[in-house]
């Protein structure tokens, strides 16, 4: 899997989206967390980096919305583009970790709906990143080991056409 440069990310998102019906949704897991820090960790010095890293690949995609969860970690690894970008919308959409069966579906289904014909972009968990892209994309992906942070897909979703799905990655190894 190649990592992904902002000029091929925004030629890609360009040449995706000319109709302008295309939904486009960046996802990726939030970036490294301080480890035995509680239910709610900040991140690492190295998360931060690719934070930042995230902001500059995302820079040029338009991005309308960012979905985040309630926990800073995926917060702080949308903040470099949301500060960046001030008419991005935050939508913060709280999970049960406990319960995140129909998370995805939901989430999806949201997206979809409010968001239809932009591109956003998803910051969330391990566990929930590979069921959101499987729910929009109809494509099984692996699962994320703990150690996995540089993960991008993009899944563009075009009324009438198949799906598309690109496996890429972003920031540090």
């Amino acid at each position: 899997m190649n990592r992904i440069s902002p000029i091929f990310f925004a030629a890609l998102l360009l040449s995706g989206c000319a109709t302008g019906d295309a939904t486009t949704i960046l996802i990726v897991r939030h970036a490294e967390k301080v480890l035995n820090a509680g239910d709610d960790p900040h991140l690492t010095e190295a998360g931060n980096a690719r934070a930042q890293e995230l902001a500059k690949v995302a820079e040029n995609a338009h991005v309308g919305s960012v979905y985040v969860s309630q926990y800073q970690r995926t917060k702080e690894t949308a903040a470099p583009l949301l500060a960046a970008h001030g008419d991005i919308s935050e939508r913060a959409v709280p999970v049960n970790m406990s319960g995140v069966k129909n998370y995805p579906k939901e989430l999806a289904s949201t997206i979809l709906s409010a968001d239809r014909g932009k591109t956003v972009l998803v910051v969330s968990h391990s566990n929930i990143v590979p069921a959101l892209v499987e729910e929009l994309a109809h494509v099984k992906v692996p699962e994320i080991p703990d150690n996995e942070f540089s993960l991008l897909y993009i899944v563009v979703v075009r009324r009438g056409k198949p799906v598309s799905l690109i496996a890429a990655r972003y920031g540090a190894p």
